[in-house]
């Protein structure tokens, strides 16, 4: 049997993906737990390597990624060699290359150009050599990233690695691009999903909400300090919750690089917050199709987030909780459910989570932003400020009682104990909802 018919019999039944999407976008696709499945993959496939058998390596290798990537991972076979020809999907590009018996080959095209000048060169082959597997290349008209080796020198894992620093730069270095160098023409591909109208009509409306609320809180605010962390609030909630592309996630993240460049000292918050509020004026200036543009779903195989362990996640919960509770100590009770939403965004921005974890921040979320979720579509409303008993308690109780048993036997420990959350007001629920999260025991 042939390489690449072992890896096409062995594809039956792995349709199903850890990376499926859902019907709502939230966030940046994270490292998923590894299954005990994808785990004999993965080993098996480097113990192969090892044993000198490279082909029957990476047949379990592309089993490991099909299980991983699910439909963000194409293959065929060349008509002419009888390679396998495979394309990987990361956000808005596209992975191509092939698989032999002597040498394997990777590439993504970043963007076209116009024309050519020392200044783009130079940024091209500075970035070169930040990379360990790949490099920046002409190729006609276009910028790629590329690289090919001998099969017998590149082990599943390190053509994982590979795959990954190219699919992620390529995805994320197009817009930077596009932003320096006027003779950059983007390049965008066919797996881009655009998103329900409902959903776009939803995300782009509470957009502007977010940052206007973001705005009239910071006017009464007289702490340079505590106007950070609104802005970041702001920041990391959209981030999560809108979860724009493009031009969007990029001007974004630029206000998170101001915050990072510039902090922590003390005399230079006042010209910190200056330059966050402006970025996020400029964004709220954008025409509701400008926005629109960077509103979409896309596929990924590898993520951007890297997984941590939830006692990793339980210690910041725990220095960061401070927040709140000095808010509270100054009777600042307006600022407590913006600090507590920035440690929530602040975690979902950077890191990948345990499913439960994931599964009862949503809870979170959607207790405190009622009108958005029932914008978007969501049944379940927690929290009615108009009603006479605003809190559906019950509700929440089944919600959490399900996440309860439905982990039961994968975490043997774990327990979210509603009774210890404040149901008082939203923002007595925000902070004690929190302190019982990072009680949890959930064991990596």
């Amino acid at each position: 049997m042939s390489f690449v018919e072992k890896i096409f019999n062995n594809m039956k039944g792995r349709s199903k993906s850890l990376n499926s999407l859902s019907n709502i976008k939230f966030g940046r696709f994270a490292e998923p737990t590894e299954t005990d499945e994808l785990y004999e993959l993965r080993t098996t496939a480097e113990d192969l390597y090892k044993a000198g058998n490279c082909l029957d390596a990476y047949v379990v290798f592309f089993n490991y990624l099909l299980l991983l990537g699910g439909p963000a991972v194409l293959l065929s076979v060349s008509e002419d060699s009888s390679e396998l020809e495979f394309k990987l999907l990361q956000g808005s590009k596209v992975v191509c290359g092939t698989i032999g018996d002597k040498e394997v080959t990777a590439e993504s095209v970043v963007a076209e150009f116009t024309g050519l000048n020392v200044a783009l060169m130079r940024f091209l082959l500075n970035r070169n050599c930040q990379f360990a597997y790949s490099k920046f290349a002409v190729k006609g008209n276009s910028i790629v990233i590329r690289q090919r080796c001998p099969i017998k020198d590149l082990s599943p894992q390190a053509f994982s690695d590979m795959l990954s620093e190219i699919a992620i730069t390529a995805d994320s270095c197009d817009q930077l691009l596009e932003n320096e160098f006027e003779e950059i023409v983007p390049v965008d591909y066919e797996n881009i999903i655009p998103l329900k109208s409902r959903e776009l009509k939803a995300k782009i409306e509470f957009l502007r909400s977010w940052i206007a609320e973001c705005f009239s809180l910071l006017e009464k605010i007289e702490s340079e300090s505590q106007k950070s962390y609104i802005v970041l609030s702001c920041v990391f909630k959209i981030l999560y919750l809108i979860s724009p592309e493009g031009i969007l996630l990029s001007q974004f993240r630029e206000i998170l690089d101001i915050y990072m460049e510039y902090s922590p000292e003390e005399d230079n918050f006042s010209e910190v917050n200056y330059k966050m509020q402006e970025a996020l004026k400029k964004i709220a200036a954008y025409s509701d199709l400008e926005i629109e543009k960077s509103l979409y779903k896309t596929y990924c195989v590898f993520p951007e987030l890297e997984y941590r362990t939830f006692n990793e996640t339980a210690e910041s919960f725990s220095t960061l909780l401070q927040l709140p509770v000095k808010c509270i100590e100054l009777r600042k009770d307006s600022l407590v459910i913006p600090m507590c939403e920035y440690i929530v965004g602040y975690h979902l921005y950077r890191q990948g989570m345990a499913a439960p974890a994931m599964e009862l921040l949503l809870i979170f979320w959607k207790t405190l932003n009622p009108e958005y979720f029932t914008a978007l579509g969501f049944k379940e409303v927690y929290y009615d400020e108009a009603s006479k008993e605003p809190f559906d308690t019950k509700g929440i109780m089944l919600a959490v009682d399900k996440i309860n048993k439905k982990y039961a036997e994968t975490y043997p420990l774990f327990e979210f104990n509603i009774s210890h959350v404040d149901f008082s007001s939203p923002t007595d629920f925000a902070y004690t909802f929190l302190f019982e999260f990072k009680n949890l025991q959930i064991t990596d």
